[in-house]
């Protein structure tokens, strides 16, 4: 065979995998936008944080009406998120709740969309490659799962990755504070901390602490107990991981039930592991710090399968390496985006203490491979947007 015949079989056979995994995924949000948009309390948008920014608008504390128990908090739209949040999503608020999740299930698929080219560009892959990565995103178990129930983790990491894009430029606090409103992600702004974009972070913050003083005065509350009320949900409202250090300690007799000792031990792991990967952090690309910093959020802090949507950026990483550190890059990719889900179809759910001490141990692997990449050893200067063709 000529090299033109093995290139053009070589692409045939591209388009073929392209073909398949686009049938895969228009089926996969079929599925999916049914169940967003059904009444069925275990999908039907259950998540979506609609209810909690209307009592916003409505001038009413919903940190609070969730505390008291208020019917007002639908389906499980417990406001665990921070208050810019619900400013953010003020626009599909004034909708009626129907509207709003239909409205919201679009963005979302639209934002994967878009977030799989991206990436695919990033990447250098080319059309039947963009195509593959576009049709594997939307049929993966976190995008399956997100979609259902209407969960935040495709819009956020959308935040993120503007955020990290652009970091150099102290605007892109604006995107980053939008996506630390699922404060389990801190470790993103702690990464750009060590890479030196104070400028970054101080916006962040400011926008941050600008939505937490409108919150107050919108719903006539004091301003400690506005910051302080997301905290307070999610002391009773979030339940187990599905592949963290919280989670995982919590299975053991010795920190059950302990949640402050866990939350601290949490911190201080997201720091540790900020510190062992800082070299690779300050010599590495966007793409790799904001990688890095995902998996430093999935393994310390409490996610659910849905968020592992932010292991995105790590096909970019993955791409980029050879041998056994590619070979654990994309067996975690694996197991996170397919391998889980189709256990819990075959009867092991995600919060199965096996499947959670596996998932652990998993994105543990993948921290080791990226803390240790030499790839990320080349300067972010010789390629920073030039990476996502944006120079």
């Amino acid at each position: 065979m000529s090299v033109l015949e093995s290139a053009r079989a070589r692409a045939a056979a591209l388009w073929a995998v392209a073909a398949a995994t686009s049938l895969l995924a228009v089926a996969s949000v079929a599925v999916s936008g049914r169940r967003a948009l059904s009444d069925a309390r275990e999908f039907g948008s259950k998540d979506f944080q609609w209810s909690p920014t209307r009592l916003f608008l409505d001038g009413v504390d919903p940190y609070q009406a969730r505390l008291d128990g208020s019917d007002d908090i639908i389906l499980t739209q417990s406001p665990n998120y921070l208050h810019l949040l619900y400013e953010v999503l003020s626009p599909v608020g004034l909708l009626p709740f129907t509207t709003a999740r239909a409205v919201w299930l679009v963005l979302s698929v639209a934002l994967a969309i878009a977030l799989g080219v991206f990436y695919a560009r990033t990447a250098h892959l080319g059309r039947a490659g963009t195509v593959i990565l576009v049709g594997a995103l939307l049929a993966s178990t976190p995008v399956r799962l997100g979609l259902s129930v209407g969960q935040h983790g495709v819009f956020l990491l959308a935040c993120a990755t503007v955020a990290f894009a652009f970091a150099a430029r102290p605007w892109a606090g604006i995107p980053l504070a939008v996506a630390l409103t699922k404060y389990s992600f801190a470790p993103l702004g702690l990464v750009l901390l060590v890479a030196g974009r104070i400028r970054t972070i101080v916006v962040a913050g400011a926008v941050l602490a600008g939505g937490a003083l409108l919150f107050a005065v919108v719903t006539s509350t004091g301003l400690v107990d506005a910051v302080l009320g997301p905290f307070r949900v999610a002391g009773n409202a979030v339940g187990s991981g599905a592949a963290d250090l919280m989670t995982v300690l919590g299975l053991t007799p010795w920190f059950d039930g302990n949640e402050p000792v866990v939350s601290a031990l949490a911190v201080v792991g997201a720091v540790a592991l900020a510190v062992i990967a800082r070299r690779q952090i300050r010599s590495g690309d966007w793409v790799f710090q904001l990688g890095i910093a995902s998996v430093v959020s999935l393994i310390c802090f409490k996610h659910l399968a849905h968020d592992l949507v932010f292991l995105l950026p790590v096909v970019v990483l993955a791409l980029r390496m050879t041998g056994a550190r590619a070979a654990v890059a994309w067996a975690g990719l694996a197991w996170h985006g397919f391998v889980v889900g189709v256990l819990s179809q075959l009867g092991t759910p995600y919060d199965t203490p096996a499947v959670v001490v596996a998932s652990f141990l998993v994105l543990a692997a993948m921290f080791a491979v990226l803390a240790t990449d030499p790839d990320a050893e080349r300067s972010r200067d010789a390629r920073g947007l030039a990476d996502a063709g944006l120079h």
